[in-house]
């Protein structure tokens, strides 16, 4: 996930860049989002009708 990319370079000895920056940004923001949108599904509907996403495999 690109998110867990950015993340890992956000460590101190490798600053990131300003685009760099601006993708960790609009992907933590569209995170949110989605786990916003998420819990109003399931304040509504029930969580009997939500299961959680399927867990992506490890790149090698």
């Amino acid at each position: 996930m690109r998110l867990d990319e950015l993340s890992k370079l956000s460590i101190p000895v490798t600053p990131l860049t300003a685009q760099q920056k601006q993708e960790f940004i609009d992907a933590t923001n569209r995170l949110k989002l989605l786990t916003d949108r998420r819990a109003l599904l399931v304040a509504r509907i029930g969580d009997e009708y939500i299961t959680d996403p399927p867990r992506l495999a490890a790149k090698p």
